[in-house]
């Protein structure tokens, strides 16, 4: 449960949490494992009314895990669940005055999926699939086309509309009323089919010969995967925009799922045919008398013959890198580079460093350009540990923003270890870009086996290494 009296609580109390997620979801769930399928009971509901949510009052989902189809060669896996949703929307609206009206569903939703996953010439992995999916709405809407260079806010999608100024047409909001903007229809039923064809292979190669202390290796062996996985889906009902959404794509940097049931935004399904295709990296070598990853690297991207999510005929080129050399010392790189105008640049890397038993040393850096729904950005983070003895220690974190050239944020604490618990004690500085600087004096109390729990009660990433703030190691 998050009940937070303001929307700027998070911000100005705890930034961490409110980058992470600035709107915590309040939700109650009961969840029935078996071997053969999950059957999870959730409630969610609109606690905060300054939050957009999507309230489920129930909902209820039947999963089947992938398993055996009565003893055959083929494969199914599926998911069965109805709810009963209501989108409300927050009563302060982030666009102006803008209200949109809130609205609701039963939707019932059916998915069915069969796969053969077999070996070709004893080296070639091939799972062709197939699925067929249903779902039910008792109640659907549409949004209403404004009249020509008005520019308002889809109440379905949330996204800025802006009608191009030389379309000689009307609207059917010609006062463009934002409660007025949803058409309200009736029920609909939409049947889709997904078929699609993964293949993979294998080849690796040893070089016992290499050895170095420095750079733990005691032999290495280097694994290439490479990988294609075809999906393809065809819309056969309404389309998403003549569907009230809930489950729906919001903006992100990140590729979405193309298989179900992992591709999560069941309202907004429409018709795809994409391709991703990529190869992975193991160096693996022996450590501690075990395979050990000393480095991963897997690099992928998208053709786009249909995508109803982007008008980019490829996506961006993605690689993601994670290096451990040593037990100390790890480097995480997770990049995306254009390749064609409709892309845009980011690099996120992180370094972490303890070089003796009482220091530890993180380094971080965000960097994203040119993309349309976030602002580009430069941020450099950095913390550092120092244990002073078994009782004291000392950290500190920092965060920097090159297009601001401004020192955002600031936190040190000095720690005393009580046995089972840590006890810290510190301050902060907050510059918020062109209002005032902030100060605060913080006490935190981290219970040494669980130190993702602290008081004042909260949970906590802590700074962007993923430590909790004062933990010690």
């Amino acid at each position: 449960m998050n009940w937070i009296s303001d929307v700027d609580f998070l911000e100005d109390f705890y930034p961490q949490d409110y980058r992470n997620d600035p709107q915590p979801d309040t939700s109650l769930s009961l969840t029935k494992w078996d071997e053969d399928y999950t059957l999870t009971l959730l409630g969610r509901w609109q606690v905060n009314d300054f939050q957009d949510t999507t309230e489920r009052k129930p909902e209820l989902v039947f999963d089947f895990k992938n398993q055996s189809f009565f003893g055959l060669p083929l494969q199914y896996d599926g998911e069965t669940g109805v709810a009963q949703l209501r989108r409300a929307f927050s009563n302060t609206p982030e666009f102006g005055e803008t209200e949109f009206p809130d609205y609701q569903s039963t939707r019932f939703d059916t998915f069915h999926q069969w796969s053969l996953p077999s070996q070709l010439f004893g080296w070639l992995n091939v799972n062709p699939r197939a699925g067929i999916r249903g779902t039910y709405y008792s109640a659907s809407g549409s949004f209403i086309q404004p009249a020509s260079g008005q520019q308002v806010y889809d109440p379905v999608s949330g996204e800025l509309i802006v009608v191009n100024p030389n379309d000689n047409q009307t609207s059917e909001n010609p006062l463009n009323d934002p409660s007025s903007n949803l058409k309200q229809k009736g029920a609909v039923f939409r049947p889709i089919a997904n078929y699609g064809l993964s293949v993979s292979t294998k080849f690796s190669r040893a070089f016992e010969q290499v050895q170095s202390r420095a750079l733990g290796l005691d032999g290495l062996r280097h694994v290439v995967e490479p990988y294609i996985n075809y999906s393809g889906v065809n819309n056969m009902g309404p389309a998403p925009e003549d569907i009230y959404q809930f489950d729906r794509v919001v903006p992100s940097t990140q590729l979405l799922p193309l298989d179900f049931p992992q591709f999560y935004a069941i309202d907004s399904i429409g018709t795809w045919s994409i391709t991703r295709m990529g190869f992975n990296q193991r160096f693996q070598t022996r450590r501690d008398g075990d395979t050990y990853q000393w480095l991963t690297w897997n690099t992928f991207m998208d053709a786009n013959f249909e995508n109803p999510y982007t008008e980019a005929p490829v996506s961006n080129l993605f690689n993601v890198v994670r290096f451990y050399p040593l037990p100390w010392a790890s480097l995480g790189i997770e990049s995306q580079l254009p390749v064609v105008t409709e892309g845009f640049t980011e690099v996120n890397t992180t370094l972490s460093v303890m070089p003796t038993r009482d220091t530890r040393f993180s380094l971080g850096h965000r960097y994203i350009d040119g993309n349309d729904y976030f602002t580009d950005n430069s941020q450099v983070n950095f913390f550092a540990y120092w244990r002073l003895n078994d009782n004291w220690s000392v950290s500190l974190y920092e965060q920097y923003e090159f297009e601001s050239q401004v020192l955002q944020y600031q936190r040190y604490f000095v720690n005393r270890d009580l046995t089972s618990w840590v006890a810290s004690i510190g301050a902060e500085v907050r510059d918020n870009l062109g209002g005032d600087q902030e100060y605060g004096f913080l006490l935190m109390m981290t219970l040494k086996d669980a130190p993702q729990f602290s008081l004042p009660v909260a949970f906590s990433q802590g700074p962007d290494d993923g430590q909790p703030a004062g933990a010690v190691d």
